[in-house]
């Protein structure tokens, strides 16, 4: 166990763990993936706000990011959520499984009732208590960059899209540009924190029936547009997707050093075909022990420098 997850999970996490090696230099390796990169100044409002002691995060992205086939609560949004709700800010996860970046660019994909049938029609509550942030007849944009009832807009986005979009991946960097530029000119000029997907199961082992395995591929030049925007546009990059293939398949897609694997896509994605309170799906949604390590490993990390003066 990577003693930086260990010591982490060991505290928050009573489920098995699967057994794994300890090399000094995975440990390094490791170390150095779930650091986030944090240009300078590009956490000056969350920071400014957290001290003022009114920080607000709004969470958008995909089904990984709402919670798809764990328990909510086992989301790692929803254990961002508590651990900023814990030191008095406030977490407003406005994710929407199924959908893409295009999506939520799109002017005219506006807010319903209730979750259509047809989720290209639009989006609403799925059932009682459900998304209760949608406002019928408003976009999900619009819902998204929208004050509060005090009036203060989020301090910092936390976007994490990419899974969905890989059909479409040669137009994701286009996008994404031209979200975060759009995040940067708000009036308040909100910081901003990209997050790279998870790796999906192989093609070669996908499920079969229901979904077609994605093309892996494509998620991981998804994954280095993200990067490159990020670069581009200064601002704070959360790399799952280089944390995931270390301890996956052992190598380190930044440095290009490799390291013994810790983990199987089984032990992160859980077993196909998975279901609402399952431990994932074994194909694009992680189970706990995924959450768990995409949070305790990446997001702990990042609220440690968001804690910096």
């Amino acid at each position: 166990m990577p003693l930086l997850l260990m010591a982490c999970i060991a505290h928050e996490n009573t489920s098995p763990i699967p057994a794994v090696l300890t090399e000094q230099t995975s440990e390094k390796l490791i170390a150095l993936a779930t650091q986030p990169t944090v240009p300078a100044g590009s956490l000056k409002t969350a920071q400014r706000d957290q001290r003022e002691g009114h920080l607000k995060v709004m969470f958008v992205g995909d089904s990984i990011t709402e919670g798809g086939d764990v328990p909510l609560t086992f989301t790692w949004a929803a254990l961002g959520t508590a651990a900023l709700q814990a030191r008095g800010a406030q977490g407003d996860n406005r994710a929407l499984g199924r959908r893409t970046l295009a999506t939520l660019l799109d002017p005219n994909y506006l807010g319903q009732i209730k979750e259509p049938t047809d989720w290209h029609l639009g989006f609403g509550p799925r059932d009682t208590g459900d998304r209760t942030w949608v406002m019928p007849g408003v976009s999900w944009y619009q819902q998204v960059i929208a004050a509060n009832d005090q009036g203060q807009r989020p301090s910092l986005y936390i976007v994490a899209f990419g899974i969905n979009d890989v059909f479409e991946a040669s137009q994701f960097k286009g996008r994404l540009n031209t979200l975060v530029a759009r995040l940067q000119a708000l009036p308040n000029h909100p910081s901003v924190a990209l997050v790279t997907p998870v790796t999906p199961e192989m093609p070669s082992t996908g499920p079969q029936g229901g979904n077609a395995p994605l093309p892996v591929d494509a998620v991981h030049e998804v994954a280095s547009a993200i990067r490159e925007v990020a670069t581009e546009r200064q601002v704070v990059l959360l790399d799952v997707n280089r944390l995931w293939r270390l301890l996956t398949e052992g190598r380190d897609v930044v440095s290009g050093a490799k390291a013994a694997p810790r983990y199987s896509e089984a032990d992160l994605l859980g077993i196909w075909p998975g279901g609402y309170d399952a431990d994932g799906n074994g194909f694009n949604h992680p189970s706990r022990l995924g959450h768990q390590v995409t949070y305790l490993a990446v997001f702990r990390q990042f609220l440690k420098v968001l804690d910096r003066p």
